[in-house]
Formats: structure tokens, sequence, C-alpha cells
């Protein structure tokens, strides 16, 4: 991505070389979208970024300061910006909704809804019930798994993890 971000930005330059990579790189996902949305190298995956609600990100932060949700939708958003319907690709997230606003996990489910219509399956180890009832399957393990907890999709499982 630094490779285009440095392109894009040299190509548009005035003064300073650094200066406008600078600048890029201190803007947010979301400013990032708008300005480059006509640089479709660049364009394209910044706005997987913030449809997967990492707007506030800046373009140039360091992947070591991101929490895990936030690692774990950049791999997401990668996959998403290389999206193809030929390959057939078994995705298993832990989790993706911890610390996640509402209307970032629906976002979210937006984006997985992308993977599956794209032929791809989506594993989730989840236990945010909103996100549960949009599930085609549901499989419970644990000592609190079973058919007490039900989901809109059907229940293939119920139980220990040795009978699956």
């Amino acid at each position: 991505m630094l490779h285009a971000l440095h392109r894009v930005v040299l190509a548009g330059q005035r003064a300073s070389v650094h200066q406008p990579l600078h600048n890029a790189f201190n803007m947010s996902v979301e400013e990032g979208a708008g300005f480059f949305a006509g640089e479709p190298a660049i364009g394209k995956k910044i706005e997987v970024l913030s449809d997967l609600g990492l707007g506030y990100l800046t373009l140039g932060q360091s992947a070591t300061t991101l929490s895990g949700g936030e690692a774990q939708r950049m791999k997401i958003a990668t996959e998403l910006s290389k999206l193809q319907r030929s390959k057939h690709t078994v995705y298993i997230l832990d989790e993706p909704t911890t610390g996640l606003h509402l209307a970032d996990i629906e976002r979210l489910l937006e984006s997985l809804n992308r993977l599956v219509d794209a032929g791809h399956t989506v594993l989730l180890i989840e236990h945010h019930l909103d996100v549960i009832k949009t599930a085609d399957h549901v499989i419970g393990l644990g000592p609190e798994g079973g058919p007490r907890r039900r989901a809109s999709g059907s229940h293939r499982h119920a139980g220990s993890h040795r009978g699956v």
C-alpha cells in the first residue's frame, strides 16, 4: 500500500516530495477514501477499510498500535479488496465484534456477507447474540452449549466439542 500511496502522492506533488506524503499518512481512512476516490489502485482499498468501520484510523498508523479487533478487520479488508469468486476460501474469525459499537458490527456483518455472497465460507467464534442470529448454521459448544440457545439458523450440534 505504501508504494501505491507514494506513487499517487508524488504524481500530484507541487512542493516537496516528503510534505504531500506526510500529509497523506496523517489523513484518517475516512478522509483518505474521499481524497483517493479517483485512484482505483489505492482508493478501493481505503474504501473497504472505511466500510469496515475503520474510518477513524490514520493511513500511516503503525500496525503495532492496532487492537486485536482492528487487526482482524484489517485482514478482512485485505481479503475483500482482492475478492475472487473462482477460489473458495474458509475464513475463521475469533470474536470479531469484541469492543465494536452496534453500527460497526452491522458494517462488519455486511462485509462478511459479501465474502459469503462471493462463495466463500465464514466461520465465527462469537458470543454476540445479534451476530449469532444472522448465522446460517449454529454450533453450540461448551458447558452452556445446547438447545436452550437458539438462533435463526439451523442448529447442527449442541454440547461438547467431542461430538463434532
